[in-house]
């Protein structure tokens, strides 16, 4: 939310002053986002690693069962719909997170173009202080963008097929 304000604030007509905030602004809230990248990454890692396993076995224990009481098969919902929710809760808003960095960016690079008064300077102060990459990872291994958030639940789908197949045999 506080990239869409800030690329609508960018993208509207305004003066080299104004820009400067703006551009003060935007590296306060790209730091803080490289802190927070620095400082959960591995955080946000063994959560979504502890729910994931949670989901598969939850699944596990529910196709390969014989006989689940209806409160036991209750409390398994539960618990899958609960990780099932926490991993949504934590790729969706990172991968958002990304993508709005990324549009803000693009904005921030073209700024010099729209004016070319100050053209110069703008240059100078975005190869300076924005030409790093800042993105929300998983303990730096991946980015989070949309395709993450499927090739996880593909991979926990994959693995519970094969598993669940080896486990009837």
């Amino acid at each position: 939310m506080v990239f869409k304000i800030l690329r609508d604030e960018l993208q509207n007509d305004c003066c080299y002053k104004d820009l400067r905030e703006l551009f003060f602004i935007y590296g306060d809230v790209i730091q803080s986002l490289s802190s927070m990248e620095d400082n959960f990454s591995f955080l946000v890692f063994i959560a979504m690693l502890v729910s994931l396993m949670g989901m598969f076995w939850t699944g596990y224990g529910v196709i390969l069962a014989s006989n689940l009481t209806q409160n036991y098969l209750f409390a398994l919902i539960c618990s899958t719909i609960l990780d099932f929710t926490f991993l949504l809760l934590i790729m969706i808003s990172a991968s958002i997170t990304n993508e709005s960095v990324e549009k803000t960016n693009i904005v921030v690079q073209r700024l010099p173009y729209r004016i070319p008064t100050h053209r110069n300077d703008l240059e100078t102060k975005i190869r300076k202080d924005f030409s790093e990459k800042i993105h929300l990872t998983f303990w730096k291994i991946s980015v989070f963008d949309r395709s993450f958030v499927f090739t996880c639940f593909g991979t926990l789908l994959t693995y519970g097929i094969l598993i669940a197949t080896l486990g009837k045999q």
